[in-house]
């Protein structure tokens, strides 16, 4: 049977069992998956915790024994949301733009779903499914996103089990494939968000004006064709709050000639907080001969001009050119030509 809770819910769930001989019983719990709570077994008829502080499943397994017999196991599925009460659901195998976006009925469509999620009073939304192609998602306030969902099993039809790690939620558009404005109280966890070579834009992830965001536990790849490429852009709103966590972020070498790079683009008056993230920044190119080379590769960059990161040496094609550009945000400066 399944349990659905709150993030930081206290949890309670009990188990019974009957021996025909009238013998004592234990009762054995086990964790099977999810955020670690109970390293062992924990031998009682009640287990009693508060739910982790991340939308995710835990599985538990009971198996009741005489000491000499073991009965089969029995499972509970246990499913943290951030609100309960307020979820849609996406399916990319096994989702209708018609149905109403519950785990049994859930939404093909991803701007669909969000759109949906809006008009129920900030409702999040749950992802399943392999690869999301997409001109642009745009986010809406309230409405946060939670990818790596497996939503179904062929042994046991909708299950909606959460794994990041095994169950990628890939989103790929050709130029920014997440994007809003004005946008607050929001979370975009859990997915893959990546635009290609061809991108005219350069920003996998652009969100202007923004408040209470959190971008965590995201692969975030950027390659535009395009003088700056930045795969995380984020403009704060006044007194904005702003966090980028756990990220694995690249920006890859644009082919736009004299091009710059940065991983993470942070500008506005407001607080934010980068931290826990893998970065790559790949170098930028050359600039036009007897010109001057942009930017190089900057990790981080917090808005204009300077930021604490140094960035690869920006770099020039003529023997007899301009001065390189500056070498990202930090110290280095480029080489001359």
């Amino acid at each position: 049977s399944d349990l659905d809770v709150n993030k930081r819910e206290q949890i309670v769930i009990s188990g019974t069992g009957f021996d025909p001989e009238g013998d004592p019983l234990i009762l054995k719990w086990t964790q099977i998956s999810g955020p670690i709570l109970f390293e062992s077994e924990s031998n009682t008829q009640t287990l009693s915790f508060q739910a982790p502080d991340e939308v995710s499943t835990l599985e538990f397994s009971l198996v009741v024994s005489d000491g000499i017999i073991d009965s089969f196991a029995d499972y509970i599925q246990i499913n943290i949301f951030e609100d309960k009460s307020k979820t849609v659901f996406v399916s990319l195998d096994h989702g209708n733009d018609s149905n109403l976006g519950t785990r049994l009925e859930p939404i093909a469509n991803l701007q669909v779903a969000i759109d949906k999620a809006n008009t129920l009073n900030g409702a999040d939304v749950y992802i399943a499914g392999d690869t999301f192609f997409s001109t642009q998602i745009t986010l809406r306030t309230g409405v946060s996103l939670y990818g790596g969902y497996l939503d179904f099993d062929v042994n046991g039809g909708f299950v909606w089990r959460r794994n990041i790690s095994s169950s990628i939620t890939r989103i790929v558009g050709p130029d920014t494939v997440v994007g809003g404005s004005a946008v607050q109280d929001i979370t975009i966890e859990g997915l893959t968000i990546e635009n290609n070579a061809n991108a005219t834009e350069g920003n996998s992830v652009l969100i202007v004006n923004a408040n209470l965001l959190k971008l965590n536990r995201n692969n975030v790849l950027s390659s535009g064709n395009v003088e700056q490429n930045t795969a995380v852009r984020i403009g704060l709103a006044t007194d904005g709050q702003v966090t980028v966590s756990n990220n694995n972020i690249t920006s890859s070498n644009s082919i736009a000639e004299g091009s710059s790079n940065y991983g993470v683009y942070i500008y506005g008056q407001g607080n934010a907080t980068v931290i826990g993230n893998t970065i790559e920044t790949k170098n930028a190119t050359s600039g036009s001969i007897g010109g001057a080379g942009k930017d190089g590769a900057d990790a981080v960059k917090f808005g204009d001009p300077s930021g604490p990161i140094a960035g690869t040496q920006g770099a020039c094609d003529s023997d007899a050119g301009g001065i390189g550009g500056q070498g990202g945000s930090g110290a280095l400066t480029g080489g001359k030509g």
